[in-house]
């Protein structure tokens, strides 16, 4: 496994549970704003209870993202 995967990996895992606890949902955007790309947001623990000791694994969404 390539560095920036893995350190990607760690940042949705940990840093979007963590953003969590603010009430405020974590996601890795893919893609960007070129001609012709598909821009998603990868919501990990958008249906997931607060607490992170608790947490189940759920099934994540990919939900597009607003075109302004």
């Amino acid at each position: 496994m390539k560095f920036p995967a893995f350190f990607i990996a760690i940042f949705a895992i940990f840093g979007m549970a963590e953003a969590n606890y603010g009430g405020g949902g974590g996601g890795i955007v893919i893609g960007h704003r070129a001609a012709g790309s598909k821009d998603f947001v990868f919501q990990t623990f958008e249906n997931a209870p607060r607490d992170a000791l608790k947490r189940r694994p759920t099934r994540p969404r990919l939900t597009p993202l607003p075109k302004n």
